[in-house]
């Protein structure tokens, strides 16, 4: 069930939001359920990525902030 649902998160990523995929995103192997390391850049606060808890591989970079008052 895990395996589905970070695969899932993966392919909304991908598929859906278009966010841009630095790397991963796959199975590992033949057998098992194993998912490579996953990284998605420039993603934006409000994204279904950012705003849920994924437990799996799958690491968000957030938007920068452009001021410090933003970061505020």
């Amino acid at each position: 069930m895990q395996f589905d649902k970070i695969s899932s998160f993966i392919k909304h990523g991908k598929e859906v939001e278009k966010l841009q995929l630095l790397c991963g995103g796959d199975k590992v192997g033949e057998t098992g359920y194993f998912i490579q390391p996953t990284v998605f850049a420039q993603v934006p606060d409000d994204s279904k990525l950012a705003q849920e808890e994924i437990f799996g591989p799958v690491l968000c970079v957030l938007k920068p902030w452009k001021t410090l008052d933003e970061v505020i």
